[in-house]
């Protein structure tokens, strides 16, 4: 039977390519294919399951792949400092023995719960459905310097993290071996900017910035800084800038540090939380 005797929409599958989004490929446009992407999902004009595209999920995923690293880079860092001292004295007191084995033992759980949190990620991301949203985000994530982003770096500055700093610590990040999914930016865990501000956060403290800098289920429809995390996570896009190639907006210079109008800690108080 000729092709043009069968209805179009049994010779189609959810996700297949559009006649716009080839158009857009073929122009080069980064900006307008993955803006094109991006609104044909979340518009309510898409054919598959959207529940099955969990792009805050993912982040939140790689939020923990962070925190867990950086927390890990802190007490290796501590555990090697501490055993320098017990060669440099010669003395080992019982409590210090304590520590050490306490440090050695949360190293550890951090190395297997990095092994889960990995199978954790690609369970999500192997969910996504061959879509143009799935393939602006391969499109995004293709250049392993995504997270360098321009407004990221700046959310980074915002939150105290090293980007307002000269340390280039988030660029090092992606140099580590076998941790390529924790390449990003700081988290709580960070000991370089727990040294820059001089104390370290509590348990408390560490709950409440998690929170105000988290990505909740209702992400969508209640939190414009998610939403605004989102976006240029997956697939690089910034409202209010059509024009600019997303991927022209990526620098890993530490010279060009992502300085904001306001000190970190003033910042916070604008957004209603106490400066610690």
């Amino acid at each position: 039977m000729p092709n043009s005797l069968i209805p179009t929409h049994l010779l189609c599958l959810p996700g297949d390519r559009t006649p716009e989004e080839d158009l857009l490929e073929k122009k080069g446009d980064i900006q307008l294919i993955q803006r094109y992407r991006w609104n044909l999902h979340h518009n309510g004009k898409s054919t598959w399951n959207t529940d099955r595209v969990d792009l805050a999920g993912l982040l939140k995923v790689e939020l923990a792949l962070r925190e867990n690293d950086q927390r890990h880079v802190a007490l290796t860092g501590k555990l090697d400092a501490r055993r320098r001292y017990e060669i440099n004295v010669k003395l080992k007191f019982a409590e210090e023995i304590t520590e050490v084995q306490s440090i050695e033992s949360e190293i550890k759980k951090l190395i297997r719960d990095y092994w889960d949190l990995e199978r954790r990620w690609w369970q999500i991301r192997s969910s996504f459905p061959r879509t143009p949203l799935s393939r602006g985000v391969d499109l995004w994530r293709s250049n392993p310097m995504w997270y360098l982003h321009q407004d990221l770096r700046e959310d980074c500055a915002g939150r105290g993290g090293c980007c307002e700093q000269d340390c280039g610590c988030c660029p090092k990040r992606r140099e580590r071996p076998g941790r390529n999914l924790a390449a990003g930016h700081c988290t709580v865990e960070c000991s370089c900017c727990e040294k820059v501000r001089g104390f370290e956060l509590d348990a408390e403290q560490k709950r409440m910035y998690r929170k105000a800098f988290g990505l909740g289920s209702d992400w969508i429809t209640k939190s414009a800084y998610a939403t605004k995390m989102i976006q240029v996570s997956t697939l690089g896009l910034t409202a209010g800038d059509a024009v600019v190639d997303p991927f022209d907006k990526i620098s890993d210079v530490t010279d060009d540090r992502a300085h904001l109008p306001l000190p970190c800690w003033r910042m916070l108080g604008h957004i209603g939380l106490n400066p610690v």
